[in-house]
């Protein structure tokens, strides 16, 4: 059974609240979704010291409110003798940077080439338009399918395909209010990304909605959903079942 746990889903934001972080229990390994600002604390709280070493973290994009707390990490590796993999795409500053700790971190490059095997688990990726070198990630056990999108501007036809008859989506939220916080480029509209991913052509079977803007409220999201569809608001410190 594959569980997920929302650690941080905010996006950048004056308020202080964490950016993304998930964290993926139910093989041997533990896996990390992003680790971006205001996460350490949470996630630790979440792993024992003994833990450390089955860490995967995967990077989806540079942008801090996904990374920036992989920087936190270090001390406390090497304090506790410990090393982690970290996957994450090459055309980031953070990759240059990380390999230069080689003693704490095993570093490794994502693109939609590489593929993961992590027990009976198969993890891959799909590059999204958004700025900067950014992916989804897909996850495979035997039949089952995860993904996490992590940031897009908007579903192209290759993430559709990536997400096709996928039992649960971790999406990015994105602007249920068009204004002018909507930066071209960076985030789509929410109701025409539910509407792509529940569009026949690429039948999820649940969405999760994540990647929140700190100044609107749940309403301004739940109002949005179709109440046909199995679609929620994923909140912080919940556990959810994505499958067994």
């Amino acid at each position: 059974m594959l569980k997920l746990k929302v650690i941080g889903n905010y996006a950048p934001n004056l308020k202080g609240l964490p950016g993304s972080c998930y964290l993926l229990r139910g093989i041997e390994n533990i896996i990390v979704l992003d680790i971006g600002n205001g996460n350490i604390k949470g996630l630790l709280k979440e792993i024992k010291k003994e833990e450390l070493d089955k860490l995967v973290i995967i990077i989806s994009h540079n942008h801090i409110d996904h990374s920036l707390d992989i920087f936190k990490l270090i001390n406390i590796l090497k304090k506790l003798n410990k090393k982690v993999k970290v996957y994450l795409p090459k055309k980031s500053l953070i990759y240059y940077i990380l390999i230069k700790f080689k003693n704490v971190f095993d570093v490794h490059v994502i693109n939609e080439k590489v593929k993961i095997e992590l027990e009976d688990v198969k993890i891959d990726f799909c590059q999204t338009f958004h700025r900067g070198e950014s992916y989804a990630i897909r996850i495979k056990k035997q039949n089952s399918i995860f993904v996490y999108t992590s940031d897009f501007s908007y579903v192209s036809m290759g993430l559709k395909y990536f997400c096709k008859n996928a039992d649960v989506v971790l999406v990015d939220g994105g602007i249920p209010i068009a204004n002018k916080f909507h930066l071209y480029g960076y985030h789509g509209l929410t109701q025409e990304i539910l509407s792509d991913l529940f569009s026949k052509d690429c039948n999820v079977k649940k969405v999760i909605l994540s990647h929140l803007k700190a100044y609107l409220k749940d309403n301004d999201y739940i109002n949005l959903f179709d109440k046909n569809k199995n679609v929620i608001l994923g909140k912080r410190g919940e556990e959810y079942l994505l499958f067994n």
